[in-house]
């Protein structure tokens, strides 16, 4: 009982550097292998979403949310699968989901000894060897960088082989991974007056910490860093940046100009 408050950290200005093509490609599925509902094939964890793209997503990036669910004895819950994802064909990315301790999150277990937690602290080992998720932590989001992706019709595949959807109790089928995944791509579009005003360089590119801002003689006012969700990850007002704090990835580099003009890049941290 209690109240929750949910604040967004997204930049409100976003849509001022760049168009951001956004395309839910499947929302809140329950993917498992015993009904045709959750599977392509019955008896295996396979699910394939075919998409269309009306426009070019440049730097495209799939984001993948997923969880798995199945408290029973010997359910999928505290089973740890290797999960397979395919795009067009090519499997680009191979996880296994948990594998953390959970120990900072059993304060906010209601259960008791009941649950995941049980009664008393595990060693990370412990937790290392089962544990697919922590109850009161966040779901991760992987993000699976595609590069520029053409328009037209795409495919998605998501395969857990080895799962096993079962109740050791009654011998039935119990649990569901559930699954949402999202494409999104960003691309910056300048007029040409407007890029021949603010044209700057930032080298090197792709950068391991220390990106310098060249520019065509106009003072800088103020430099900030946006990632791939729109969100401001740096802010200064120099033309020396540092990157160093930033997980790789794609941003976009913001530059205002004393003259109350603005550009922007796209760097790669490496």
């Amino acid at each position: 009982a209690g109240t929750l408050e949910l604040v967004s950290g997204n930049d409100a200005t976003i849509a001022e550097i760049g168009d951001n093509h956004f395309l839910p490609i499947i929302n809140n599925f329950e993917l498992k292998d015993y009904t045709l509902a959750g599977t392509d094939v019955l008896g295996e964890t396979v699910k394939t979403i075919t998409f269309t793209l009306e426009e070019d997503f440049p730097d495209a990036k799939i984001y993948l949310i997923t969880s798995n669910h199945g408290s029973a004895p010997g359910g999928e819950e505290y089973v740890r699968r290797n999960h397979y994802i395919y795009f067009d064909g090519e499997q680009v990315l191979m996880y296994k989901p948990g594998g953390k301790s959970c120990e900072p999150y059993r304060e906010y277990n209601t259960q008791g000894p009941n649950g995941i937690y049980g009664a008393t602290p595990m060693t990370a080992l412990q937790w290392a060897s089962f544990s697919n998720w922590c109850p009161g932590d966040k779901v991760p989001i992987r993000v699976i960088e595609l590069g520029d992706v053409a328009a037209g019709e795409h495919t998605f595949k998501i395969d857990v082989p080895d799962a096993i959807f079962q109740n050791s109790n009654t011998g039935g089928d119990d649990g569901y991974f559930p699954m949402s995944v999202y494409i999104q791509g960003f691309e910056v579009t300048l007029g040409a007056d407007e890029f021949a005003k603010n044209t700057f360089n930032v080298t090197p590119n792709p950068v391991n910490d220390i990106a310098t801002i060249t520019t065509n003689g106009q003072d800088i006012k103020a430099v900030s860093v946006v990632n791939t969700l729109g969100q401001v990850v740096l802010t200064g007002n120099a033309a020396r940046v540092d990157l160093s704090s930033l997980q790789s990835g794609i941003y976009m580099v913001k530059v205002d100009f004393t003259n109350n003009t603005s550009g922007t890049q796209k760097i790669v941290k490496k």
